[in-house]
């Protein structure tokens, strides 16, 4: 018998090699609560149900899906996306409109299980976590186009399958306090405290679970399976149990970024200089998000009346933080021999 997942990056499998707290999909821990059963992880990340159709691993999951299989439907961060018309699906809309969430959902993944006599199940999202413990609007998929969660919930109800509840599940955990639902989470970045690493939580994802944090939903799932109707309890572990912080695992090859003094003679040598001709010029600086100008570090060019200035590629010398900034503005060249004074 064999589990298959199709959902979005809160279910998907990650190679974070650069994050102190890597990213993980609570599919990626769900075979570790189940016996005789193939857990198969075809979740994607950044896919709504509308997008992820349209994948190679939907059609993976249409053509090996059998009877006596199950599939894990997770959806809904993505969904919500209104700007985005290639992953919106409307969650206030009813399930005979094909532009519903309802809809996608029922006639992409639903009834594809029960056409070869399988059993769908059907997932909420997680909740967003929130600084100001505040659990409310888009921290719960409660949108301008409808809830989402409920959507999920009263389509479930509607066609006699299980539903789980993993939003409310998630707020539960997340109203605990924003120090404590932080470490269910990714970070990106570490620090120095009294001159041990550790965590940094400025850098917290505030919508990816670490390993912890995907045992512990992974851990829901299994338990509200274990409490229905459904054949596939009977394959799970007996002694399977809620985790704790013993789960949370730092990367092993995470490295604390550190600023390096750059070489300003071989940076920017004299016969690299711009002339002063008293005009404004647009100004581009650090990490941006276009392809990378150079893979050596530091870049100045001048390009259609725009300087690009800074550092980008692999190195990331005079990164202001652990993942990406940048900076837009305009300024004025002056002679090189000019004092000035600069005022915010």
């Amino acid at each position: 018998m064999k589990i298959y997942l199709a959902g979005d990056s809160t279910v998907a499998s990650f190679n974070d090699s650069t994050y102190y707290y890597p990213r993980f999909g609570y599919g990626t821990k769900l075979q570790n609560y189940f016996y005789n059963t193939e857990v198969i992880n075809l979740a994607l990340s950044g896919r709504s149900s509308k997008s992820f159709f349209k994948e190679e691993n939907y059609r993976i999951l249409k053509s090996s899906i059998k009877e006596g299989d199950y599939l894990i439907i997770g959806f809904g961060h993505n969904d919500e996306k209104s700007d985005d018309e290639s992953r919106f699906t409307d969650a206030s809309k009813p399930l005979d409109d094909p532009s519903s969430f309802a809809y996608s959902l029922y006639n992409n993944y639903i009834k594809l299980a029960i056409d070869v006599h399988a059993t769908p199940i059907l997932c909420s999202p997680i909740c967003r976590i929130n600084p100001n413990n505040e659990y409310n609007g888009n921290t719960i998929h409660d949108t301008k186009t409808g809830n989402y969660k409920d959507a999920i919930l009263k389509l479930a109800r509607e066609k006699g399958l299980l539903g789980i509840d993993l939003t409310s599940k998630t707020v539960e955990d997340a109203k605990e306090g924003f120090d404590k639902a932080a470490l269910y989470h990714a970070m990106t970045a570490g620090r120095l405290k009294d001159g041990n690493l550790c965590y940094d939580i400025t850098s917290v994802d505030k919508t990816h679970l670490n390993e912890y944090g995907a045992n512990l939903v992974a851990y829901y799932v299994v338990d509200a399976i274990k409490n229905s109707n459904l054949d596939l309890k009977k394959y799970i572990i007996s002694d399977y149990k809620r985790p704790d912080i013993s789960y949370l695992h730092m990367n092993p090859l995470y490295k604390l970024p550190h600023y390096i003094v750059p070489d300003m003679k071989s940076y920017l040598p004299q016969d690299r200089s711009f002339s002063s001709d008293g005009k404004f010029y647009g100004l581009a600086f650090g990490s941006l998000s276009t392809t990378d100008l150079s893979n050596k570090g530091f870049v100045a060019y001048k390009e259609n009346d725009c300087y690009i200035v800074g550092q980008c590629g692999e190195k990331r010398f005079g990164a202001l933080c652990s993942t990406y900034d940048g900076i837009c503005g305009v300024f004025r060249p002056l002679s090189i021999k000019k004092n000035f004074i600069v005022e915010a």
